[in-house]
């Protein structure tokens, strides 16, 4: 068994995901409010919603060339992606694995 290292965000999660004095829009399953409900609380947002792409990016291919550039890794680094902040709590624990194997 692997001796993980704390990790902030479980850490905030544990003590507040269920909390239900907390509107709590940080958690990826969270739907505390309906459409309709934030509409009326914030009406603004309507056409920006009519737009919005409910899925994920592919940050191997729009975010990580951007990174290159803006940071410029030296040769024998490379940037890893997540697409969230949980999915790097086992690389960052497990450097061993973000090793290349050329």
């Amino acid at each position: 068994m692997l001796d993980l290292l704390p990790f902030a965000l479980e850490d905030f999660f544990a003590e507040f995901e269920h909390r239900p004095d907390l509107l709590n829009l940080a958690s990826s399953d969270a739907s505390p409010w309906t459409m309709p409900e934030i509409l009326v609380k914030c009406p603004d947002l309507r056409t920006d919603l009519e737009q919005l792409s409910l899925n994920y990016p592919d940050v191997q291919k729009s975010l990580v060339p951007a990174l290159q550039k803006i940071s410029q890794p030296p040769p024998h680094m490379d940037i890893l992606a997540v697409s969230g902040a949980a999915e790097a709590i086992f690389p960052w624990n497990s450097p061993s694995h973000l090793q290349s194997h050329d």
